[in-house]
């Protein structure tokens, strides 16, 4: 065994120690590898990579929409309004077709990735609960609604399958907000926290954290700057290069991160 997969095994070995052991997940160091801008408009709500593109779904009524862009310039390549009355949220890429979630009107809006126009809209989705984050595994939509639940969801008719509750030991963790799933688990945006939590999906249990406060500090923050809402939400990954793409609502910057002994 190489000396880089040893250190990978054998921190991976220490985290599933303390999850079994009910000690508090530990907390993954990482680094800046890239950064790139983003639109300060953009109230980010979901963010996919997509044939290395970035697809990202905006969030506001009246301000919603879906955007395809370039991943190093932010240069806007496709969008899509959505209706004045649907506030959008979370987006995840399922086959050939992106699903959006909406906030509280219980629909979800299915997009064309590959027709001629990418974000042709397609029959809607009607759900129960409310809409936050979106992601998928290899049979499931996975929802979150700002409780610590995920709801894993059958990609046909939205019907809910199996529900998770997500804790650290014992505790839950409630805001779960933004998700993406990366080589079998769930990361998801703890909202208005700088956190995202790593989660196995089969027992909900929070294995690691991600704390990125340090990110804010590297904007350099527009005149329009929230420190209540603008907040950290966004989370795309790069499975050819192990890098985690993550921003924030109304950011000035993409961030690429290197997350140590995880995705290397």
């Amino acid at each position: 065994m190489q000396i880089g997969s040893m250190r990978i095994w054998i921190y991976g070995c220490a985290l599933l120690l303390c999850a079994q052991l009910g000690w508090a997940a530990p907390t993954l160091q990482w680094q800046v590898a890239a950064q790139y801008p983003h639109d300060t408009r953009h109230f980010t709500q979901g963010l996919e990579l997509v044939n290395g593109q970035l697809l990202e779904s905006t969030g506001l009524y009246g301000q919603s929409a879906v955007y395809l862009k370039e991943l190093k310039t932010g240069a806007v390549l496709h969008q899509r309004r959505l209706p004045a009355s649907w506030f959008g949220e979370g987006i995840t890429v399922w086959g050939t077709r992106a699903l959006l979630l909406t906030w509280r009107e219980h629909l979800a809006y299915w997009l064309d990735l590959s027709a001629a126009d990418p974000l042709k809209p397609l029959t809607p989705v009607r759900y129960a609960s409310e809409g936050w984050g979106a992601t998928h595994d290899e049979t499931h939509i996975i929802t979150s609604d700002g409780s610590a639940e995920l709801r894993f969801r059958n990609p046909e008719d939205l019907s809910v399958q199996r529900i998770v509750s997500v804790r650290e030991g014992q505790t839950p963790i409630a805001k779960l907000n933004e998700l993406e799933w990366v080589r079998g688990e769930v990361l998801a945006n703890v909202w208005e926290t700088d956190r995202i939590a790593i989660i196995n999906p089969e027992n909900g249990q929070v294995r690691a954290w991600l704390d990125l406060a340090d990110l804010k500090q590297r904007l350099e923050k527009p005149a329009t700057w929230n420190p209540v809402e603008h907040v950290l939400n966004g989370i795309a990954f790069d499975e050819t290069s192990g890098l985690l793409y993550v921003t924030g609502k109304c950011w000035p910057t993409l961030f690429a991160l290197k997350v140590e002994g995880i995705y290397q």
